[in-house]
Order: structure tokens, then C-alpha cells, then sequence
């Protein structure tokens, strides 16, 4: 740091951090946005999207191994005395990376995709689930009209009023026609017996 200056230093931490990070990146989004969804979500074509995948990664050491040797020639340029490391060195620094670093990096991506992936799906069948709920009582509403349910509850509520015996029978024959309403009434047919009592009820 003290022969090189610390802005020079600093500057060229960042630029080799950057040569050696590019590679990586274009490996780790490869994984989450190519391989993974063809692999886990789409099971056509696999053998076409693994030769792809291949030739990608090829490009890909051939990036880290450029960007090696682009940072090795920054350090050899840096100052005196610095001497351009050979092909072999240069290829052992980078298979240490690609070995230790590349997994760490694409693990920690993929879960962080799988865990966004997996709360988006559950806020989606959250929705559908809110939606079939708001939908079933829009329905529900349609079935049991305001107008009709309120003058049987009010003539209900007068035939209470006036101790009429017919009281009780017109609350049971209401509890009929909602339980009709609500329960039996999601199946594909009813019974023409069915709808005549409720139609008598």
C-alpha cells in the first residue's frame, strides 16, 4: 500500500474485485434464470438446455481465466519489482476460486430465488383462496335476494307479534330454503322433488 499510494491501491482492489466478480455473476444468474427453470419447471428439452449450459460454462472459465490473468497483469504493472505470474499460476488461483467461491455464491442465489419464488406462490394462492371467497359470497347475494329475505322476516316478525301458531312453521320453512341455498345447491343436479318443496316452502 505505502509503494503504490492508498487511492492507487484502493482503485485497483475495486477493478480486480470487478474482473473476477463478472464472471461469477454471469455463472450464478445462468443457474437461477436458464438452468434451474428448465430443470425444475419445464422437464423438455434437457439434453439441448445441459450442452448449452455446458458451452456457457466454458465461456465462463474462459472469462475468470481472462479476468485472472487482466488482474495479475494490473498487479505486475502496479510498481517495480512486480513480475507477471505464468498461465499455470494464473489457472491455480482461478480453480481455487471456482471451487470455493463459485459454489458459496450460487448456493446463497439459488435460495434466495426459491424462497422469493416460494412466497410468491403462497401470496398467490392466498389471492385465488380471497378471490374464491369473495366470489362465493357475490354469489351468495345473488342467490338470496335482499327483497325476498326481508319480507319473510318481517312477516315472520308480525306473525310473532300477533302469537300466531304459524310463527314457528315459517321459521322452519325459511331455515329450509337458506339450508337449500347454502348446502345443497353446489352439485351439478337436484332433484325436481327438491325444488318443488322449496318452491312450496
Amino acid at each position: 500500500v505505502a509503494r503504490l499510494g492508498l487511492v492507487k491501491w484502493l482503485w485497483l482492489r475495486v477493478q480486480n474485485s470487478m474482473l473476477l466478480l463478472i464472471p461469477m455473476l454471469v455463472f450464478a444468474y445462468s443457474i437461477i434464470y436458464f438452468l434451474l427453470p428448465r430443470y425444475l419447471f419445464n422437464k423438455n428439452n434437457r439434453v439441448v438446455t445441459t450442452l448449452i449450459f455446458l458451452a456457457l460454462f466454458i465461456i465462463i472459465l474462459l472469462l475468470q481465466y481472462l479476468g485472472g490473468w487482466l488482474v495479475a497483469s494490473n498487479w505486475a504493472s502496479a510498481g517495480p519489482g512486480r513480475i507477471m505470474p505464468g498461465p499455470g499460476m494464473i489457472i491455480n488461483e482461478n480453480l481455487n476460486n471456482i471451487l470455493f467461491n463459485y459454489p458459496i455464491i450460487t448456493g446463497i442465489a439459488v435460495s434466495i430465488k426459491m424462497m422469493k419464488r416460494g412466497w410468491l406462490k403462497q401470496q398467490e394462492t392466498l389471492q385465488v383462496a380471497s378471490e374464491k371467497a369473495n366470489a362465493e359470497l357475490q354469489l351468495l347475494k345473488a342467490q338470496i335476494h335482499p327483497h325476498f329475505l326481508f319480507n319473510t322476516l318481517n312477516n315472520i316478525y308480525s306473525l310473532s307479534r300477533d302469537k300466531s301458531d304459524l310463527a314457528p312453521e315459517s321459521i322452519l320453512r325459511l331455515s329450509k330454503i337458506l339450508r337449500f341455498m347454502l348446502y345443497e345447491t353446489s352439485g351439478a343436479y337436484i332433484a325436481i322433488e327438491q325444488e318443488l318443496k322449496i318452491i312450496s316452502d
